[in-house]
């Protein structure tokens, strides 16, 4: 098939067609940069920054009803869905609650603005299936992402997108 990477690890990709399926969470950094090209935030990188990108990520996986992200906690994580679907929650209007806002697919991320702007998380993001994500810890935020996202701010139509993010 045209478009697809079958790797070492049980990992089969087809960027054109939006599919990844990872059956496995050992994937290399060279595995992920195709990944990593189709999340809108990242896509004016050169090759080089998108490999070193990806060597700072690690594959994690939450369980159907597993919390991501909770609501009020200190931001300290970024995640990029690979596989499965998360419901993000926010207080309802009753203020006791939470209510769903809206889901997340493959490619969508989580914790970006709530690191970028330096606060706790806004919202509590729940597995619905068993998701596999990238993960990256603050630090590597900072020294990595946040270079890209300041950069950003400069290119007004893709920033307003951006910071207009649920989660």
């Amino acid at each position: 098939m045209a478009g697809v990477l079958d790797t070492h690890n049980g990992i089969h990709l087809d960027i054109s067609n939006k599919y990844l399926k990872v059956k496995d969470v050992n994937l290399t950094s060279a595995e992920l940069v195709p990944v990593l090209k189709s999340v809108k935030i990242l896509k004016h990188l050169d090759d080089k920054k998108y490999l070193d990108l990806a060597d700072h990520f690690k594959i994690v996986k939450f369980r159907r009803g597993q919390h991501i992200v909770q609501i009020g906690r200190i931001a300290d994580r970024f995640f990029i869905l690979l596989n499965g679907t998360a419901g993000v929650f926010k207080p309802g209007k009753n203020g006791q609650t939470l209510d769903q806002v809206s889901t997340l697919n493959r490619l969508d991320y989580v914790g970006v603005l709530d690191m970028f702007f330096n606060r706790r998380y806004l919202a509590t993001v729940t597995a619905n299936i068993l998701l596999s994500c990238t993960e990256m810890n603050i630090d590597m935020f900072n020294f990595w992402i946040r270079p890209i996202l300041e950069d950003l701010q400069s290119k007004s139509e893709e920033y307003n997108t951006f910071k207009n993010l649920d989660v």
